[in-house]
């Protein structure tokens, strides 16, 4: 973590603080009020803020132990209209680029091998690669190429084998929901 994002979460942190302290010190200052003003109902008073401040930073230290304070406003303050798990899967999903560049990179470490339309994975590698650019570039066309490259049991099964299992059916997946054959 940078030293920026350590200091939006101190800062973040202290609202944690500040809550239970604000209330103590309301509270404390009714009670000294109610009680009269004087030096026993100022102690009294100083003692009910001092528990508030201490229960904020029990609760501070609770919440950082768990994770980024961050973490919990945001689980804490999240809007529910908002909670359809489609949408939580959109924001939380690695883009579709991104996983088409990793096999990229996985299938750059194979050579020879064979599959239906490739001799070798170097040549299934060298057309993933093209595939990938003009995707970048908005051809949507590509979509059926990779869905026919990443399907189970087709090239990329073939050449990767094993290790790239996950990532080959995550990528089918994704392709196949995306494209109308």
């Amino acid at each position: 973590m940078n030293l920026i994002a350590k200091i939006i979460e101190l800062f973040l942190l202290t609202r944690f603080i500040i809550s239970p302290t604000l209330i103590g010190l309301i509270l404390g200052f009714v009670i000294w009020g109610y009680l009269g003003g004087d030096r026993t109902a100022f102690i009294v008073g100083i003692s009910i803020a001092l528990i508030g401040f201490i229960i904020g930073v029990r609760w501070a230290v609770r919440v950082w132990k768990r994770g980024r304070p961050s973490d919990y406003l945001g689980a804490t303050m999240r809007n529910p209209e908002l909670d359809s798990d489609e949408l939580i899967k959109k924001f939380s999903e690695e883009p579709l680029i991104d996983l088409l560049k990793r096999a990229e990179k996985q299938l750059s470490q194979y050579s020879g091998g064979y599959s239906g339309e490739y001799l070798d994975a170097k040549d299934f590698h060298k057309d993933l690669v093209e595939a990938i650019k003009r995707y970048e570039e908005g051809d949507e066309s590509q979509l059926k190429r990779f869905w026919g490259w990443f399907a189970p049991t087709t090239c990329w099964d073939d050449f990767v084998g094993g290790e790239g299992l996950g990532l080959g059916n995550e990528i089918f997946e994704r392709i196949d929901k995306m494209i109308e054959r």
